[in-house]
């Protein structure tokens, strides 16, 4: 590993030091796990749940000590886009060679049985239903054509094209939050949240929402309001996945009056 990758865990601890600040104030301001936040500055970054979680804790921890990711990218030459830095998750194993011949080798021997079953048995001879019916002296019937009724006709050329549906998110943040939304698939917002900001976005699809403190965030789909989004767990980060399947397990019930 590079000596700027190994540095750069030490260099936002000693930042940290140098405000004076302990990680454990530091976690109860960004309500991030200690044990997430010690592995930030020890550059572990395979054991965050995810790369979204490192962007997200990392902007966090600088921006309690008055530093700008982005800035601090800058300084060490765009180090978020190197291969070291990326969040790597765990190798897939391959698949043994061994294993695909075994597989190709029954698929040519399933084909060849069938092959076999289809040859041996001889064809059919169908008799005419016409013919039969010359040779008993019936009258051939002329096909007639089935004409569309005016009814259907009519009924197709009035049909109104439907219209299209959409999802549409609000948050309303009451205290100091962050957050990622992607809408269909593409990233929308990437930013903090603050108090008393709201935000909206729209989608055909679906979203995925990660919130960082969201005790402090209000939600809204399609102007009803969401349940309450901080978890059970009291973790500080939470994953939603919200589309028009199942949208309506997410809302609030309404009480009755």
């Amino acid at each position: 590993m590079s000596q700027l990758i190994e540095n750069f865990g030490s260099y936002i601890k000693n930042l940290r030091e140098r405000k004076k600040l302990s990680l454990e104030e530091l976690a109860a301001r960004t309500k991030i796990s200690l044990q997430y936040l010690a592995a930030l500055e020890d550059n572990r970054l395979d054991e965050l749940p995810s790369k979204t979680h490192v962007r997200l804790f990392l902007r966090a921890y600088l921006h309690q000590l008055g530093e700008d990711l982005d800035e601090l990218t800058t300084k060490f030459k765009e180090i978020e886009m190197t291969e070291e830095f990326r969040y790597k998750p765990k190798p897939i194993r391959k698949k043994s060679r061994f294993l695909d011949v075994i597989l190709v080798a029954a698929g040519l021997v399933l084909v060849l049985i069938i092959l076999w079953e289809v040859f041996k048995k001889s064809p059919e001879k169908s008799t005419p239903v016409q013919s039969n019916q010359a040779e008993m002296g019936l009258p051939l019937r002329e096909a007639v054509p089935i004409q569309p009724s005016s009814t259907e006709t009519l009924t197709t050329a009035v049909a109104t094209p439907v219209a299209e549906q959409k999802l549409l998110l609000r948050l309303e943040a009451t205290g100091k939050s962050w957050a990622e939304i992607i809408a269909d698939g593409k990233t929308v917002y990437y930013d903090f949240l603050n108090p008393n900001q709201k935000k909206e976005w729209s989608c055909k699809n679906g979203f995925i929402i990660t919130l960082g403190n969201p005790d402090a965030v209000n939600g809204f789909i399609n102007e009803q309001r969401l349940k309450p989004l901080a978890s059970r767990a009291n973790k500080p980060v939470i994953d939603l996945k919200i589309n028009f399947e199942n949208y309506k397990s997410f809302l609030e019930e309404k009480k009755s009056p």
